[in-house]
């Protein structure tokens, strides 16, 4: 079975993308691959295979440029957050719902997005016109 490649936005932490990259170092069976946003990695695994997690900025709605990534077929994770952030509340965000991530990220086939609230504890799944989204 190939891992599920998750990868995260540049705006992530390094910090944080390397201690989850850190955790999954523990997995006894390789069932997720945890990595920065690198297109060619990206291109060479394909979408199929992968999840995404990004930052929004936006009060109300979904970014224009997230809705065109679930377009174009990813499964898009996204952390509604404020414009200034406190990196130790946004980690402390992303391990809370990582555990609904990866449980999504392995049930959920087909392009969606989910969103969840910085300081958050759930996700949400987004309806997108013309998608299952």
């Amino acid at each position: 079975m190939n891992p599920i490649n998750i990868f995260f936005d540049a705006d992530y932490p390094p910090a944080l993308v390397e201690s989850i990259q850190q955790i999954h170092e523990l997995q006894s069976e390789r069932i997720f691959e945890v990595d920065k946003w690198d297109n060619s990695r990206i291109e060479k695994v394909g979408h199929e295979s992968s999840v995404f997690l990004l930052i929004d900025y936006k009060k109300r709605g979904v970014s224009e440029h997230i809705i065109k990534h679930v377009e174009n077929g990813m499964r898009i994770f996204v952390c509604r957050a404020p414009g200034d952030l406190d990196y130790f509340e946004f980690a402390m965000t992303i391990l809370r719902v990582w555990p609904f991530i990866i449980e999504k990220g392995q049930e959920v086939k087909e392009p969606c997005c989910f969103t969840f609230s910085y300081g958050g504890r759930k996700l949400n799944r987004v309806k997108l016109e013309g998608h299952a989204a």
